[in-house]
């Protein structure tokens, strides 16, 4: 049984054979607790549009969580949701993955307030030699 997961549509895209493969392997491989994890993707022939299912969180967006959370948020708690999107975003740079796109819409809070980044498998995939050039 799937975890409880999140359903993005996106319309007028083309995935391709080699670009599926390469979600599905990075569905395999990229798994941590402060990276949303991605389950699949689906599509179907008479449709543009592409399905992306990836792990929900129950408490929203970062926006969402803290102005609904305002009276328990205080600097300690900033200091671990900063440690949080920087641990995620470095295990994304660790696998070659750069995000490109990261904003507070794109982390969300789980139901253990533990802090993921998501939408990721949009992001470029690099080389560590293209991606050290690039900087």
């Amino acid at each position: 049984m799937l975890p409880d997961c999140v359903v993005t549509v996106c319309v007028g895209v083309t995935v391709d054979r080699k670009v599926k493969q390469t979600l599905m392997r990075m569905r395999d491989e990229i798994v941590h607790e402060n990276v949303a994890r991605f389950f699949g993707i689906s599509s179907h022939a008479d449709d543009a549009a592409v399905c992306l299912v990836e792990q929900y969180c129950a408490n929203g967006t970062l926006v969402e969580f803290l102005l609904d959370n305002e009276h328990i948020v205080d600097h300690p708690f900033r200091y671990v949701v900063c440690a949080d999107v920087a641990s995620g975003m470095a295990y994304l740079h660790r696998h070659d993955l750069v995000h490109g796109n990261l904003s507070t819409d794109k982390c969300h809070v789980d139901a253990r307030w533990t802090v993921k980044v998501v939408d990721w498998e949009y992001c470029t995939r690099h080389s560590s030699e293209t991606f050290s050039r690039a900087v």
